[in-house]
């Protein structure tokens, strides 16, 4: 449970949400993204935007895609300072045309985020289709499901993952 302006928020499990809040850790994710000032960015999961926060001042541009709208009116008050350089849908990622998203922005894409673990399969194989508008993908994922994915990649030898601890 979180406290949001005196009142908590209840983590809701039917929409995976799972929160980060080790700072030490926000902090290698933002480090590995190697973010450029050019950079639009597109959260998946934007939560409560501890990492959007930390990384604004450095991007050109970034969108959030939040499914909770408690979540996404807490962000607008949190983020209300950088406001320009935000976009927030209020959307499943699995519904959204990042095609066109990305055709409107004339760049290409830097996926990143703490991705909700209920939709972790359905994610990869729906980023996959839109590989053609993507730059990069940095995304926090269950440790059994990595390995899983890791082994069956190995396994077939078709492509090498990055993954870190």
């Amino acid at each position: 449970m979180f406290i949001k302006k005196n009142k908590k928020f209840i983590i809701k499990k039917k929409k995976g949400q799972n929160f980060l809040n080790n700072l030490y850790i926000i902090q290698k994710i933002i480090k590995l993204i190697k973010i450029k000032n050019n950079d639009i960015l597109v959260e998946i999961g934007s939560g409560f935007g501890i990492i959007t926060k930390l990384i604004i001042l450095n991007v050109y541009k970034i969108i959030l895609i939040e499914i909770d709208i408690e979540l996404i009116f807490f962000l607008k008050n949190f983020l209300q300072f950088k406001k320009k350089k935000i976009l927030i849908y209020k959307k499943n990622i699995l519904k959204i045309n990042l095609s066109n998203i990305a055709k409107k922005e004339k760049k290409l894409l830097i996926f990143f985020g703490n991705i909700p673990y209920n939709i972790s399969t359905d994610l990869i194989f729906y980023i996959i289709k839109y590989l053609y508008y993507i730059k990069y993908i940095y995304i926090v994922l269950q440790e059994e499901f990595s390995n899983k994915i890791i082994y069956i990649v190995n396994k077939k030898k078709k492509r090498t993952f990055k993954y870190y601890y």
